[in-house]
């Protein structure tokens, strides 16, 4: 291999790597955009108590969570009145 091969290779290999990094740029602001979004219509979502619906051949549903972290004391109260409801 003459170094006219290897040097069009190195260029080559130097353009990929830039369009890697420009494209996980692009990337991470999508993320960001579609972080923003998300939020934006679960609040909408939640405000008019809709739960879910159609829209251009997607379902959008609502979906929150409730974590509780009890006191250490209280632990094993939260976990028998977890059991008494059904939860396992």
């Amino acid at each position: 291999m003459d170094n006219k091969q290897i040097f069009e290779m190195a260029d080559e290999l130097k353009s990929a790597k830039e369009h890697k990094k420009a494209l996980e740029s692009q990337v991470k602001e999508v993320n960001a955009r579609i972080e923003e979004l998300d939020k934006a219509l679960s609040d909408a979502m939640a405000e008019s108590e809709l739960e879910k619906f159609t829209r251009n051949g997607s379902t959008f549903y609502l979906n929150s969570r409730l974590f509780a972290s009890p006191r250490a004391e209280r632990k094993e109260e939260m976990f028998a009145a977890l059991i008494a409801h059904g939860y396992r």
